[in-house]
């Protein structure tokens, strides 16, 4: 009947704490390594950041949410595999790396406040890159680690190693058992072996999980029992309970699911919660771990929003017991860190609940590393989290300075230690008296002795209060709302669609946008010899008859194309022979194939990626081409007038600001750059832009202050990022992490919205964000997830929309075989009305406002605004609101008659006061009426 008696916190809720108690605007990487890439103390967090090399850390302070400082741990010159904080020390810091280096870090009181690259002491360099590091869980200042296929075993504070083993195969993951005696290894070669490192030997080993796969395992506690995580026979992952008292047999298992990711388990021995996340997983399963059948007991799980990078348990002492929180985890993901919480129900969190929070760990070690090596085994000593009993988590001394050269501290005084120097100090030898040992108890007793006076002397001092705990300062952050939040992009029907088109080509190149409309045609490459572009007209739906339809013939492959935004009827056309074609549509469409371009541009000496036009002057074009450099075209000359250089591998994007003023490039080199063209021909600014050979994307955002870029990450996922160019930051302010696809975002703003349409070639969905100048940029608003899958998309302008739909953006896109307008709309009560406060006076693109030579020569010429207002429309904001009149008096009461409520209760009572006193003299009560004998039974 075990199975009647499971654990109370099988019912523990977990919780994703809201947005504004997460860590935000980090970057995190994901190393190939063993390690669960994020470590937590009771004041810092840990993580992996996202740098070139994978060899820094971020270093967050526990309790501080919200956008963090960049501010990082420089640690290595190759990427962090694993670190780890002592649980004695919570300012003191190890960390591994691919570089074969092992560094121990003392961090500051209050974090980092800039980059640090000196490390507090660097053990001897290993004999290939570090796989593991843990500390030991009992004893002070003993670390292990692991290189390939060695155990090694450190005094960190001698910097000496203190034992060896070497084992058959490459290590994949290590834990002490919880009174630090003996520890657990799993191997590349499917053993785990129980290792006694004082005795440099392998107390025991069996066979563990069926592939060489990745693993995990972890001490069950004090108990015989062993968990680890891996790959069965069939590659699906799973959860294994062994027994290491019968020679490591398999007590259970729980299937995890197919996935690539490697299960972390993180165990809570007080509570027996276990907590299992896979890398790259969505969720997260919570267990209560028995010590019978059924081992595993299936609690309540978690949802996250994005994919797990990584996950941490939190220290027992950093928990909320008054709100019944039993177990704190810190989730990884893409640009953040998300705090969890396991909470309880109870009736009432006025008490403390002394049976959801067993002792645990005092944070005080039980022995000293010369305790512990000669063979000792004390267990550490546990104390109560009842708030009144715990007291302030004291910062320790620096173990790798010699401390006689500071001053002598107050008896009670907290001494913070002095700013580590640059030159790494040789620790102070050990005294011949005890081996330069302290007796735990003594050491123990000191550390009581200063929270209170010695017990043989009175104290006439009033009682101290105890300081409170440390916990998180939750502060209210108003939520950002938006008009667009709830925005809809609605298909057009089948008959206001273009259908049967012609095979489109599918050999367009990556800078390419697929296809380009304005107001009256959209321009489509399509498939076949000789660069064929189909032009078909908007205000012409309908099927397209069957055979051959009138083109345009380019002879030659097209890389890209776009409209003149003054004159509906010029197409210009770069083509793979450094050439840009300037085409002339006839009014009304093609009626007949046309293969002759109105003007042919000569200049570059490869092939050309990119044309853009000015978005104010007429007759000004930019190009971009595989000779590393950008021409800007006076087409009324036919001759290229501005050369900008600067960059070392191919440009995938070219953007202009909305003035004109500027231009702004996405390189290979994974540089963005910036430049004043009639300036000069070297960039201005030099930003770090996403990284890779897969493409990417800039444009322009909030009025020219800001450049949005879309790439990839080294995940290969789909990737948005906002600089600062007034700033000139060389980070991004945001970086948000979308989805997993092999095609670029496209990104297209509408300027007077404000909201950023996102989508890629072959995808199916249109991301939608409103960018402004806030602290964080990008604002989430709904997208629009379509039936099928497009070629294209694009926008027309903004005199192309619907007002009195409340139509802010319309677009067409193009699918397998056929043309579709999108309506992009909000909801809206008084449609009647015009939206003025979502239509404000936009820029007219139908007219130039310079001419080339006027912009050459250094005019600067604002765009001329038109506004949407339809004549019989009034404006929403004109329309006045019903106000609500307060009465004084009803409106049938006479002022001289108006009585007040408590009037009128006494009028009622005073009124049933005089009728009851006329019937005080009743027949009943002067004994008539009823003979009493009635009520007798016969």
């Amino acid at each position: 009947m075990y199975k009647l008696k499971t654990s109370k916190f099988k019912n523990a809720g977990g919780t994703v704490l809201k947005k504004q108690y997460w860590y935000t605007d980090i970057k995190v990487a994901s190393p190939n390594s063993h390690g669960n890439h994020i470590k937590v103390s009771n004041k810092f967090i840990a993580f992996n950041y996202e740098t070139s090399n994978g060899g820094s850390l971020g270093i967050v302070k526990s309790g501080q949410p919200g956008r963090q400082p960049r501010n990082l741990l420089q640690a290595h010159s190759a990427f962090v595999t694993d670190f780890d904080f002592s649980p004695f020390n919570d300012w003191l810091l190890v960390t591994g790396s691919a570089d074969q280096t092992i560094k121990l870090w003392v961090l500051p009181e209050d974090g980092l406040s800039a980059n640090r690259s000196d490390a507090d002491v660097q053990l001897p360099t290993q004999c290939g890159r570090v796989e593991t590091l843990t500390f030991n869980p009992a004893a002070e200042n003993v670390l292990a680690s692991s290189c390939r296929d060695t155990v090694s075993v450190w005094d960190i504070q001698r910097t000496q190693l203190k034992y060896e083993l070497l084992l058959d195969d490459h290590i994949q993951a290590m834990c002490w058992k919880e009174d630090g005696s003996v520890c657990v290894t799993s191997v590349k070669d499917k053993v785990i072996r129980i290792i006694d490192v004082r005795s440099e030997a392998v107390a025991q080993s069996w066979a563990g999980h069926a592939v060489v796969k990745d693993s995990r395992i972890v001490w069950l506690g004090n108990r015989d029992h062993i968990l680890s995580s891996g790959y069965n026979q069939v590659r699906e992952r799973e959860l294994c309970v062994w027994d290491i008292r019968n020679s490591g047999q398999k007590l259970a298992t729980f299937n995890m699911g197919s996935s690539p990711g490697v299960v972390m388990p993180l165990y809570d021995p007080d509570t027996n919660m276990l907590f299992a996340g896979g890398i790259g997983d969505t969720t997260m399963k919570m267990f209560d771990v028995a010590n019978a059948k059924p081992y595993f007991n299936e609690g309540c799980g978690v949802v996250f929003e994005s994919q797990t990078k990584g996950l941490a348990l939190c220290p027992k002492r950093s928990v909320d017991v008054m709100m019944c929180e039993v177990n704190k985890l810190v989730q990884l993901n893409n640009n953040s860190l998300a705090p969890i919480s396991f909470e309880m129900m109870r009736k009432t969190h006025h008490e403390f609940h002394e049976d959801l929070f067993p002792e645990t760990k005092s944070g005080l070690s039980s022995m000293s590393a010369d305790e512990w090596l000669s063979g000792a085994d004390i267990p550490v000593e546990k104390i109560s989290l009842n708030p009144t009993q715990l007291h302030e988590i004291i910062r320790k001394p620096n173990p790798f300075r010699d401390e006689s050269l500071d001053p002598v501290p107050e008896p009670v005084a907290i001494v913070t230690p002095t700013p580590v120097a640059t030159v790494i100090p040789t620790p102070a030898a050990p005294s011949d008296e005890n081996n330069g040992v302290v007796p735990t108890c003594v050491r123990l007793e000191q550390e009581r002795q200063r929270e209170a006076p010695p017990p043989h002397q009175p104290s006439t001092a009033a009682p101290t209060q105890l300081p409170a705990r440390p916990t998180i300062t939750r502060k209210f952050t108003p939520l950002r709302s938006s008009k667009f939040r709830h925005l809809k992009g609605t298909v057009a029907r089948r008959e206001s669609q273009i259908v049967n088109i012609p095979q489109l080509v599918r050999s367009l190149p990556g800078q390419c946008d697929g296809a380009c409309a304005n107001r009256d045609r959209i321009a489509v490459p399509l498939a076949g010899a000789g660069g064929k572009i189909g032009v078909f007209e908007l205000s012409r739906p309908g099927r397209l008859p069957d055979g051959i339809l009138p083109v345009i013939e380019t002879a030659t492959s097209i890389m890209d194309l776009t409209w003149d935004p003054f004159n509906t009827h010029r197409l210009a056309v770069a083509t793979d022979d450094a050439q840009i074609q300037l085409w002339r549509i006839p009014e009304g469409g093609l009626t007949d194939t046309i293969s002759q371009p109105e003007q042919v541009l000569t200049g570059h000496m490869e092939k050309i990626h990119n044309i853009r036009f000015h978005p104010l002057a007429q007759d000004v074009l930019v190009s971009s081409s595989f000779d590393l450099t950008c021409v800007v075209w006076d087409l009324v000359t036919g001759c290229p007038t501005l050369q900008l250089e600067g960059h070392a591998d191919e440009v995938f994007s070219v953007s202009w600001d909305p003035l004109g003023h500027q231009l702004a490039t996405a390189c290979k080199d994974g540089m963005i750059r910036v430049y004043k063209p009639r300036e000069q021909g070297q960039p201005i600014i030099e930003l770090a832009g996403p990284g890779g050979s897969r493409g990417a994307r800039v444009i322009w955002v909030c009025a020219g202050h800001y450049l949005l870029v879309t790439g990839f990450d080294r995940q290969s996922q789909r990737q948005v990022s906002v600089y600062d160019v007034a700033q000139q930051s060389p980070d991004p302010i945001q970086v948000v992490q979308l989805d997993i696809s092999p095609a670029i975002l496209i990104p297209y703003l509408d300027e007077d919205t404000g909201v950023v349409f996102l989508s890629g070639k072959g995808d199916s969905t249109i991301f939608a964000f409103e960018v402004s100048e806030q602290a964080v940029p990008l604002f989430e608003l709904s997208h629009v997830k379509l039936a099928a899958p497009h070629q294209a998309v694009s926008f027309l302008p903004k005199q192309s929309c619907d007002v009195r739909l409340v139509e802010f953006s319309r677009a067409v896109r193009v699918c397998k075989n056929s043309i579709e307008p999108i309506s992009f709309t909000v909801p809206r009560v008084k449609m009647q009305f015009f939206q003025n406060d979502i239509f404000p006076d936009t820029a007219d693109v139908s007219r130039a406002t310079m001419s080339s030579e006027e912009w050459f020569s250094g005019d600067n010429v604002l765009p001329h605004m038109v506004s949407l207002q339809p004549p019989d429309m009034k404006p929403v904001s004109n329309v006045a609101k019903p106000t609500a009149v307060i009465k004084k008096y009803e409106a049938t009461q006479d002022v001289e008659t108006f009585k007040t409520e408590s009037e009128r209760k006494e009028e009622l009572m005073q009124s049933m006061s005089v009728n009851v006193s006329a019937y005080e003299d009743t027949p009943l009560e002067e004994g008539d009426g009823v003979d009493v004998g009635e009520w007798e039974e016969d």
